[in-house]
């Protein structure tokens, strides 16, 4: 049942638990009662420009770390910039939109839904699920962003954004 999960959820926030120890909640909550075979949380720093991979349920194909410049890609002015959800329904959306689908593709992945993690008015992270061709809709957009609005003051937390710290890089 979604409020179970969400409870546990809002119970490790409010005990301010581990970050990783929440973002396996997430993934838990996500893999249940929306589904996908691949799920990432990307970290955002809009004052540079940079995104960060806080998790990852496949480490080896899309590793946790390091930092990347954001491009000018079609996810990142919908995601990021304008704090909107995307959708991509099929393999030729994948194609269109990440550039990394070539990847996604022989993973057997052939949809994608983006969902932005926002905490007063801003972009801090996003949640990205990937599964076959076809597989999100609205219902399940729905499920996923209500998980990622109990995520927004986790991630803009001061003591939680340390994977933002990357003036250095």
């Amino acid at each position: 049942m979604m409020t179970n999960f969400n409870d546990q959820l809002i119970e490790l926030v409010n005990q301010d638990s581990d970050q990783q120890l929440i973002f396996d909640c997430v993934s838990e909550i996500l893999r249940d009662q929306v589904g996908y075979k691949l799920f990432t949380i990307l970290g955002f720093q809009n004052s540079r420009r940079m995104v960060s991979r806080l998790y990852s349920s496949d480490p080896v194909n899309f590793p946790v770390g390091g930092f990347k410049a954001l491009g000018s890609t079609e996810w990142g002015a919908i995601v990021l910039q304008k704090g909107e959800v995307l959708i991509a329904k099929n393999k030729g959306d994948l194609r269109r939109i990440f550039p990394d689908h070539t990847l996604l593709l022989n993973m057997g992945l052939g949809s994608a839904v983006n969902i932005p993690i926002k905490y007063a008015g801003q972009v801090h992270a996003m949640l990205n699920m990937l599964d076959v061709e076809g597989f999100y809709n609205s219902r399940s957009v729905h499920k996923a962003e209500r998980v990622a609005e109990l995520l927004g003051p986790v991630l803009a937390a001061e003591k939680k954004v340390k994977f933002y710290d990357c003036a250095r890089e």
